[in-house]
């Protein structure tokens, strides 16, 4: 319920637009493939006794990558090739981020208890979000926002006890 209402929150604008089915259902994408890879993760460092996690994620990335691309060479079709050429360092650096929370997610789920993990890592993304847009992008929330923003992250610790 808390993570309903902060998403609302966050996502009010003052200009009352309505949240669209699109939206949702993208969302509960986002959930389902998040869930779902951390799932599978943990799957294989219980199957492989905490080894292989290097070519785990290697094969992983790989797979994202080949499936980024050909859905990009799908969408993309004429600005292929321009978006190749000015994406390509951020395309790299967002690999190696994501590559290297994976890799982080893989080494603590043998030294910490997943009660511990998770709530770390979803408040600190929600964080992490935060300070970007505040400080990066110049982004300046609003009250109800800041309030959602809040009751995420009490929503991710409470979804994790």
């Amino acid at each position: 319920l808390l993570l309903i209402i902060s998403l609302i929150f966050i996502n009010k604008k003052d200009d009352s637009k309505n949240i669209s089915a699109k939206w949702l259902f993208l969302i509960f994408l986002a959930f389902l493939g998040n869930g779902t890879c951390s799932i599978i993760q943990k799957m294989q460092q219980l199957r492989f006794v905490a080894t292989l996690k290097n070519e785990f994620m290697i094969i992983a990335l790989l797979l994202v990558a080949v499936v980024s691309f050909l859905l990009s060479m799908r969408t993309e079709k004429q600005d292929v090739r321009v978006c190749v050429k000015k994406g390509w360092g951020l395309a790299l650096l967002c690999g190696a981020m994501n590559g290297f929370v994976n890799s982080s997610v893989m080494l603590l789920y043998s030294r910490l208890q997943i009660s511990y993990i998770f709530p770390i890592i979803s408040s600190g993304s929600i964080i992490v979000a935060f300070i970007v847009s505040r400080f990066i992008y110049r982004e300046h929330l609003t009250r109800m926002q800041l309030l959602g923003l809040i009751l995420g992250i009490c929503s991710v610790i409470c979804l994790n006890l």
